[in-house]
């Protein structure tokens, strides 16, 4: 019984590290990961999850300095 409990601990531990390394990497990482992945199983998940990580690259967030059209510190005298 310990042992179960062991390994169900370990997995958990381990799960919860690859959910945030994946959170805190960039999303051109993701897709680097994914053009990877893609290369050894042509499932459709693979093709969805790229899709979602594109989706994120085309949104600009709005304190971003790309948009000039936003003032993020309010009007400038």
């Amino acid at each position: 019984m310990e042992a179960i409990e062991a390994a169900i601990v370990g997995l958990v531990v381990v799960v919860s590290v690859v959910y945030c390394a994946w959170r805190l990497t960039s999303a051109r990482f993701h897709l680097r990961l994914i053009e990877a992945l893609g290369r050894i199983s042509s499932a459709g998940w693979v093709a969805r999850l790229r899709n979602r990580e594109l989706a994120k690259l085309g949104s600009a967030c709005g304190s971003c300095a790309a948009n000039v059209k936003l003032k993020v510190h309010g009007p400038r005298p």
